[in-house]
């Protein structure tokens, strides 16, 4: 395997490893090519999808988005935003940048069991409203 491009989108994400004959698409467990995105944090296991409209932001930026959440936000140092949660019987807090972190290592390990190989080098696409903060 040479290279997988992971293009996680506000709504959906989908990945594609680069084979010998080309690009492909990989489906998901419906046979779909977009898999819906959500990140959900329930007692026992967790659901991730996109939260990347929240990376590089500050809390006061996204304040009025944060309050539709459904997870305690807070502000953090030097203004970013923490996320709280319960996961494993157990309070955390996360940054959006550590939840897409997390995200990444799903994609990771999802792909991995796909293609039966592992997973050496990625491509990530960046959106071209993201600001010089948010490519960092």
């Amino acid at each position: 395997m040479s290279v997988i491009g992971f293009d996680i989108g506000n709504e959906s994400y989908v990945i594609s490893p680069a084979k010998c004959g080309g690009v492909d698409v990989l489906l998901n467990n419906e046979s779909k090519h977009e898999t819906s995105v959500v990140v959900s944090f329930g007692e026992k296991q967790s659901f991730l999808g996109a939260i990347k409209r929240l990376i590089g932001k500050v809390y006061k930026e996204v304040e009025g988005e944060l309050k539709l959440l459904s997870s305690i936000t807070s502000e953090g140092p030097c203004g970013g935003i923490l996320i709280e949660l319960e996961y494993l019987k157990k309070k955390w807090t996360f940054t959006p940048l550590e939840i897409l972190g997390m995200l990444f290592k799903h994609l990771k390990q999802m792909t991995e069991k796909n293609l039966e190989s592992s997973v050496v080098d990625c491509v990530i696409r960046i959106p071209s409203y993201f600001s010089d903060l948010q490519n960092c």
